[in-house]
């Protein structure tokens, strides 16, 4: 590939540039980005050669295109890169379904799905790494022409990437479970310090304290886009993690349901490892 294009230079497509750089899939990268200090830190950084003005621009000179922008911005942004003539064009969304509702039949030529299980709660072009999709699993969106899934797997796996396919729905609702939720617990138990004195707690906030919460620093324009995308089945998982913490509020007095309980939640980590 002579030229990737990312419409969004952050993390995401940071990585996945730099990546294929390292790896000797692409001879320059191009950025465009609707925030312009975020382009041009990208590169001074040398995470993209050159900016473009515009997404048209961009997909003149491109030969694949990957739009890594908040989940409210993807569907709009695919359509520009269409529209405007690209021949191949990804998206690395969190949330799917609403990225095909909106798109239609459009998303049966020249558009490729996936979503990189990876990252961190930082953002921006500084937070991007080569190895950011070493070993880590790619979910290919199962939706769409075959040839383009495989071109999307090809480059993905060129990162480093384990590919695996789902399809849209399936996706949303294990997300909404192992990622959407967990981030949703996170910001809430914050906003419960924060009622507090937060800086009198400090000298008591452990290691797990400090793993768990560590999501409520991802960026939160980005999350909240999230939610709101795939807000129907995280109420679900919200329902149900109700329905467990009153179940364990009750075990609190019941000795022998707790460990059992504990021993569960254990044993589940472990298969998790």
């Amino acid at each position: 590939m002579q030229r990737l294009g990312l419409v969004g230079t952050g993390m995401i497509g940071g990585s996945f540039a730099l990546a294929l750089r390292e790896a000797g899939e692409v001879r320059e990268v191009i950025g465009y980005d609707a925030n312009t200090k975020a382009v041009r830190e990208a590169i001074t950084l040398g995470v993209v050669d050159k900016r473009a003005i515009s997404i048209g621009e961009l997909t003149r000179v491109c030969d694949a295109i990957l739009v890594a922008v908040p989940v409210n911005e993807t569907a709009s942004c695919v359509q520009a890169c269409l529209d405007a003539g690209a021949q191949f064009v990804m998206e690395a969304g969190s949330v799917k379904r609403q990225v095909f509702e909106a798109l239609g039949e459009r998303v049966k030529t020249r558009f490729a799905s996936v979503h990189p299980i990876a990252g961190s709660d930082k953002s921006g072009p500084s937070a991007a790494r080569a190895d950011m999709y070493q070993d880590r699993v790619l979910v290919v969106i199962s939706e769409g022409e075959q040839r383009l899934r495989q071109q999307a797997s090809a480059l993905w796996s060129a990162c480093g990437s384990q590919v695996i396919e789902m399809d849209a729905q399936s996706h949303d609702a294990t997300l909404a479970l192992t990622s959407h939720l967990p981030h949703l617990l996170a910001f809430s138990l914050m906003r419960l310090v924060s009622e507090g004195e937060p800086h009198s707690l400090k000298p008591l906030m452990g290691p797990g304290f400090r793993d768990f919460t560590r999501l409520a620093r991802a960026d939160d324009r980005m999350w909240q886009a999230i939610f709101e995308a795939n807000r129907d089945v995280l109420d679900a998982e919200i329902t149900r993690y109700q329905a467990e913490l009153e179940a364990m509020r009750k075990r609190i007095n019941d000795t022998d349901a707790m460990r059992a309980a504990l021993r569960e939640a254990t044993a589940t980590f472990a298969v998790l490892q």
